[in-house]
């Protein structure tokens, strides 16, 4: 199963998300951070992903895995997306 990682740091001005699948590193992309969460849409659409896992300071992740959430039904089609906070 394919899932999505990222360690959200709300002052840096980049955010690094992970794909795994099966345990493997099977990509690396870089959003900018006002950017993130349709980045991270835009992945989970053209991978196939359907777990989202969020770390990093608890309210930034929730906000910004609201954020995933409302831009994956609305722009994306995506109804079956998980995200897990770390």
């Amino acid at each position: 199963m394919k899932k999505i990682v990222t360690i959200l740091q709300p002052f840096d001005l980049k955010q690094t998300a992970y794909v795994y699948e099966d345990g493997n590193k099977i990509q690396v992309a870089e959003f900018e951070t006002a950017e993130v969460a349709d980045g991270i849409c835009k992945l989970a659409q053209s991978l196939e992903v359907k777990e989202i896992n969020l770390g990093g300071a608890k309210q930034y992740s929730k906000g910004i895995g609201k954020k995933i959430q409302e831009a994956a039904s609305a722009q994306y089609s995506i109804t079956d997306l998980e995200i897990k906070y770390l």
